[in-house]
């Protein structure tokens, strides 16, 4: 009997056991995991000229997007000579989603000589990282004005700018720098690959006003290597579809005509409704009765 009731007390311990431990495993409360977003990027190639001659620096700055969230980024230079800030100037704006990477160009139209300093800083979703300092010299900053490029038309909305160029010979690396415009703007660089000669090359400039009136932009139109050079004031005005809305006053005239003219319509089809009925009115009929004879007659 004491042998059995071991054995008893061993399966049972062992019972009690296994319902515990399956216990825990089911009612075990769970264990979250999280990752922090980050905003980040990485510049993994930086280009610029070390001397500038008769023509615009360009800073070349491939962007990756490297943290988790996707971001519009914009890269911002402000170059110095002396301490004293010449100008700023904003490259293209390009959402990038992680992982995505985008070479970013910044123009500048030197005018003045000398040793010059750029602080670069990238503006990534609503965060702003400083990234590098670069030095170069300018030996000459003079360049002629050319008669080859033309802008022809220019139009406007409130966030972008249509320039159509053209050229009596056809081009190539044609640079469309904002030159001046209201403080807290900002105007995007355009490049130009190739215009044929004669042709009318249509581009679109994005900008973004602090608060919009009609202010006016001055562009530098170049080629990259500064053999071709004019400059183009653009007046922004009102989007021009509103010049062509319908006053209030024209509106109601048109309406009051269109009730006269439905008017004359519908009395004019009562009228011939009526003479209808006259015409299809059962005439009436009349029955002849013949005399009767008289007698001795």
């Amino acid at each position: 009997m004491q042998k059995n009731d071991i054995g008893w007390r061993k399966i049972t311990l062992g019972l009690i056991i296994s319902l515990l431990f399956i216990g825990t495993y089911v009612y075990a409360p769970p264990i979250f995991i999280s990752v922090s977003g980050k905003i980040q990027g990485s510049v993994d190639y930086l280009n610029y000229s070390s001397e500038i001659y008769k023509a615009p620096q360009i800073i070349y700055m491939n962007i990756e997007n490297t943290g988790s969230a996707g971001c519009a980024v914009k890269v911002r230079a402000d170059f110095y000579k002396d301490s004293r800030l010449l100008k700023t100037t904003w490259s293209e704006i390009e959402a990038l989603e992680p992982g995505g990477h985008f070479l970013f160009h910044n123009y500048w139209m030197p005018d003045r000589e000398g040793n010059i300093t750029a602080n670069i800083t990238i503006h990534q979703c609503y965060e702003t990282f400083e990234r590098d300092q670069i030095s170069f010299y300018v030996s000459n900053s003079t360049i002629g004005r050319t008669d080859n490029l033309q802008v022809i038309e220019a139009k406007n909305t409130k966030s972008e700018i249509n320039l159509t160029i053209v050229s009596n010979k056809t081009l190539e690396d044609v640079l469309v720098i904002p030159a001046n415009y209201p403080l807290g703007w900002l105007v995007e660089p355009v490049k130009i690959n190739k215009i044929e000669k004669d042709e009318e090359k249509t581009i679109t400039v994005p900008y973004v006003p602090s608060t919009w009136h009609g202010e006016t932009i001055l562009f530098d139109i170049i080629t990259q290597d500064g053999t071709e050079y004019t400059t183009h004031s653009v007046q922004l005005k009102e989007q021009e579809h509103k010049k062509e809305l319908i006053s209030k006053n024209t509106i109601i005239l048109i309406l009051l005509a269109v009730i006269i003219l439905l008017s004359i319509e519908i009395l004019r089809l009562r009228k011939k409704r009526n003479k209808t009925k006259d015409y299809e009115t059962p005439a009436k009929s009349y029955t002849y009765k013949a005399p009767e004879n008289k007698k001795g007659h």
